[in-house]
């Protein structure tokens, strides 16, 4: 589905929630591949990739961010100026990003156009 899609609102005692998710498959210095759900992926460094959202939320309630493989880690945040997630994938024994190759990185959150 195109990121502009069509949206239903969560049933939730907050009204104009958004549930949004996808993936993505790291290719080291190349795009990422195989991206699913929501947003476009891209590469932007060493380790960073971003997901452009198809609508800028004010307001993030939550996002959570998982990767496959036991040696790295996943971090990420929403900037509601841009509608941008950014991901920062590391290597847990030295915490530095670095550049995987076919590992999926799967994220979900809630959004809104609530100010606060």
């Amino acid at each position: 589905m195109a990121a502009n899609g069509v949206f239903t609102n969560l049933f939730t005692s907050k009204r104009n929630r958004k549930l949004l998710g996808g993936r993505f498959t790291t290719a080291n210095t190349a795009a990422p591949t195989t991206p699913v759900g929501d947003g476009v992926a891209a590469r932007t460094g060493t380790g960073v990739f971003t997901v452009t959202l198809g609508k800028k939320y004010s307001l993030s309630e939550g996002v959570t961010f998982s990767i496959t493989g036991a040696a790295q880690s996943v971090s990420g945040v929403y900037d509601p100026a841009t509608g941008v997630i950014t991901f920062t994938v590391s290597n847990v024994s030295g915490a530095a990003a670095a550049d995987t190759t076919g590992l999926i990185v799967s994220w979900h959150g809630i959004f809104s156009d609530r100010v606060s």
